[in-house]
C-alpha cells in the first residue's frame, strides 16, 4: 500500500516537473517573439527618420540580425532569437540617430548663410 502511495506521488511530481519546464519554454518563446516585434518597430522607426538613406550599413546590419532572430524563432531556438533581436533593436535604434543627426546636420547647413572668406581686392595705393 505504501509503495502505491509513493508511485502517485512520484507521478505528481513528474507532472509538475513537466509543466513548470513547459511553462519556461512558452516564457522563452514569448519573450524572443515580444523581442522581434520590438525589432520590427524601431527599424520601422529607423526608416521614417531616412535611415536607410543616412546610416544604409547600420540599417542593413540590423535588418541581418532581424532575419537571423526570426530563423532561429523559427527553428525553436528561442534565447539566441531574443538575443538577435535585441542586436537587431539596438542597431536599428542607432541607425535612426545617426539618420536624424545627419538630417539636421544637413538642414542647418542649408539655412545657415554662408560667410565670404574670399578675399576682395583693393583697389588704390598700398600703405607703406
Amino acid at each position: 500500500m505504501r509503495l502505491k502511495k509513493w508511485k502517485t506521488v512520484g507521478w505528481v511530481f513528474m507532472a509538475l516537473l513537466f509543466l513548470g519546464g513547459l511553462s519556461a519554454c512558452s516564457k522563452g518563446k514569448e519573450q524572443a517573439a515580444v523581442g522581434i516585434d520590438e525589432a520590427k518597430l524601431n527599424i520601422s522607426s529607423a526608416r521614417k527618420a531616412g535611415a536607410e538613406r543616412y546610416a544604409r550599413k547600420t540599417m542593413d546590419e540590423a535588418g541581418k540580425k532581424l532575419d537571423i532572430a526570426q530563423s532561429n524563432f523559427r527553428k525553436g531556438n528561442y534565447g539566441y532569437a531574443k538575443k538577435q533581436a535585441g542586436e537587431a533593436s539596438s542597431l536599428a535604434l542607432l541607425a535612426q540617430s545617426e539618420a536624424q543627426a545627419k538630417a539636421a546636420e544637413k538642414k542647418t547647413s542649408k539655412t545657415s548663410p554662408k560667410s565670404d572668406t574670399s578675399k576682395k581686392k583693393r583697389s588704390g595705393t598700398k600703405k607703406k
